[in-house]
């Protein structure tokens, strides 16, 4: 007879829940979303969301910027007008300080409407202090995003959006799922537009839902046959392909076969182990995320390795990952819940075995899971045959895909099972170690939810006394984490204190008008929003060149002007032919063990030379350089700063008042 869980638990509608518990717990899973994710201020893709920002606000001076050559993304997003009106009201600065705070504040209410909609107080409470705590990453072996970020981003609004979607659509209320949906997606299309797949999905049959995956199968496999008569199959250019890869982390997975598929292969077996154990009102919709991110995966897995199509480049199917991963750890949630509630020694087994394979997923735990799936499967023939759940169409069809993504990174797979035999040969000492130290650094995410969680919900709120001491335990831990939230540095907190949206004036005042094109080695942002006029070029322009051609050959062209003619020592020979200077620039940048081809890697902090700049503002696009070298009688103007107690002064270079002549 096959192992069942406790067919369900009763859950309760948010309308139910004392009001004063639900706060209490919102109030301290608050507290720990600002001890898990400090404020490090405008970084990462903060950097770009914010130039779109103030673009937005006014075009004008950032019309000559790369960044902006081929079209510009915040066109379509309601995400630019919000940030950018904020900007206005309060400034640079204290806009992406609240913005980010209130982002953080919306995945909060998000996860908790999730878990009190669905599970009784003391599971919900220990789900929802989990999904705040944990920094949750749906990139295949790569860190890039997290799902609860704590800079300013677009996607700190679309993911709670499309989570409070799903609530609705599981409670019924369909149009507003629907419509919080899209709402989503004018925040940010690539995220939400999974999670609107989902509720959609929910509505159909599961034949109706079993043929869009076929359809989208179908459209892969017109892919292989290559018809140059259809615009949106259209194969991207190698040179941008090339550039693409080597600079940006997370459009083509990994080089195959070497692929972090186990990670994945978790979340995906988890998905399709609560879709038969989980809580009844939550199975089909576990089904259906593991079959959409499933199919997703399989074709980004395609496009990676076989058919670079540039639309589903663009579309980074692979984002459908951050669905599997919220739904796959509060399935994980769900399934080990009910095991230790039906008691025994399978019960603990099944919640033993989630734990373990959960924390080593990256070395084989992935393979475990999904393993155990396929023999209870095979066992208890609920994939072999169809039974009369609803469900099982679609998970027969997503634990199909799952194989056939895996039989794409078959040699990758067969790496991990033997790593899996070798793990218990590992010394006993080494892997207590490596367990000492993931509790010790992951401390604030696991040991204080834990306490928290056992304090909370071990009282009786309903007491008098009870109830004040929960709210004062929670209340402080609020307080607690808003003073330590802002960690940023002192450097980092002077130069945005000097943002502001139409550029500083006490910087070289009246030189340098907006719209001019300015090159100031490391210091795009100051460039941005301290000058408050257009970049010539930078690493960070070199962010999403997947969605431009134009822009990436631009800002190619230029980066490559830098590496090759500004910097030492091959600035001081500028008679050597230009294919010379590059390749030996390039073979340089080879020997760091980076890619040539990665335009991230151009940009170095070496001084700027005289030879080197004139061979750089023989470019009629840039106007003015501004670097800490004094080239001794070209500068136009000087400015000098007190930083960490040091004086640094910056001298600024006309491109059109340069001496004449070729002295060095």
């Amino acid at each position: 007879m096959a192992f069942t869980l406790a067919s369900t638990w009763p859950a309760i509608p948010l309308g139910n829940v004392r009001k004063p518990d639900a706060l209490m717990l919102l109030a301290a899973g608050m507290a720990l979303w600002l001890l898990n994710h400090p404020y490090a201020g405008i970084w990462h893709d903060a950097r770009i969301y914010t130039l779109l920002a103030v673009h937005w606000l006014n075009p004008i001076p950032f019309a000559a910027d790369p960044w902006f050559h081929g079209g510009s993304a915040d066109e379509l997003s309601l995400f630019a007008p919000v940030y950018g009106t904020l900007i206005k009201w309060l400034g640079i600065s204290a806009a992406a300080k609240l913005m980010t705070l209130v982002g953080g504040f919306a995945w909060a209410v998000a996860t908790w409407l999730l878990s009190l909609t669905c599970f009784e107080r003391r599971p919900a409470a220990f789900i929802f202090f989990a999904l705040v705590s944990v920094p949750l990453t749906y990139c295949l072996g790569k860190p890039v995003f997290v799902l609860a970020e704590s800079f300013v981003t677009a996607r700190l609004f679309a993911i709670p959006l499309s989570i409070a979607g799903l609530v609705a659509a599981i409670g019924g209320r369909f149009r507003t799922g629907l419509v919080l949906q899209l709402l989503g997606m004018l925040f940010h299309p690539l995220m939400s537009v999974w999670g609107l797949l989902a509720v959609i999905c929910l509505k159909l049959s599961d034949r109706v839902v079993v043929a869009l995956a076929a359809l989208t199968l179908g459209i892969v496999a017109v892919m292989f046959m290559n018809p140059a008569d259809i615009a949106f199959l259209r194969i991207m250019d190698p040179e941008w392909q090339a550039a693409v890869k080597a600079s940006a982390m997370v459009v083509f997975l990994d080089p195959w076969p070497k692929i972090a598929i186990n990670d994945a292969l978790w979340w995906f077996s988890v998905l399709l182990f609560a879709g038969h154990f989980g809580l009844l009102k939550l199975r089909r919709l576990y089904q259906v995320v593991c079959l959409i991110s499933v199919l997703a995966l399989l074709v980004s897995l395609i496009t990676s390795y076989f058919l670079p199509v540039v639309f589903f480049l663009q579309a980074q199917f692979w984002r459908a990952l951050w669905l599997a991963v919220l739904l796959g750890f509060v399935a994980a949630m769900d399934v080990g819940w009910l095991a230790l509630k039906t008691g025994g020694s399978v019960g603990k087994g099944i919640a033993g075995l989630l734990v373990v394979t959960f924390l080593f997923r990256d070395w084989g735990g992935g393979l475990v899971l999904f393993l155990a799936f396929c023999v209870w499967s095979i066992k208890s023939r609920q994939i072999l045959m169809l039974v009369e759940n609803r469900t099982s169409v679609v998970a027969r069809v997503a634990w199909m895909l799952v194989i056939g993504a895996l039989a794409c990174v078959l040699p990758d797979l067969l790496m991990d099972i033997w790593i899996l035999f070798e793990l218990p040969k590992a010394s006993a000492q080494g892997l207590i170690e490596n367990m000492v130290l993931m509790v010790s650094a992951t401390f604030f995410y696991t040991v204080i939810p834990l306490l928290l969680w056992s304090c909370l919900t071990a009282l009786k709120t309903g007491q008098r006394y009870a109830g004040i001491f929960a709210a004062s335990v929670s209340g402080l831990f609020f307080l607690v984490g808003i003073g330590l939230w802002d960690q940023r540095s002192d450097l980092k907190r002077y130069e945005e204190s000097r943002y502001h949206r139409g550029g500083n004036r006490d910087m070289f005042p009246g030189l340098i008008q907006p719209g001019k094109q300015v090159y100031w080695n490391g210091h795009v942002l100051r460039v941005w929003f301290d000058l408050g006029t257009s970049s010539y070029v930078s690493s960070e322009q070199a962010i999403g060149i997947v969605f431009s051609e134009v822009r990436m050959k631009e800002v190619k062209r230029r980066l490559e002007r830098v590496l090759l003619k500004s910097r030492e020592p091959l600035a001081e020979h500028p008679m050597l032919p230009d294919g010379v200077l590059l390749d030996a620039r390039l073979s340089e940048i080879a020997s760091w063990n980076r890619s040539p081809l990665n335009l991230h890697a151009y940009e170095k902090t070496e001084l700027v030379t005289r030879a080197g700049l004139r061979s750089l503002c023989r470019d009629p696009q840039l106007d003015f350089v501004i670097d800490t070298m004094n080239l001794g009688g070209w500068s136009i103007s000087e400015y000098t700063e007190m930083v960490r107690n040091k004086k640094i002064t910056y001298y600024l270079y006309d491109c059109r008042k340069l001496p004449k002549g070729m002295g060095s």
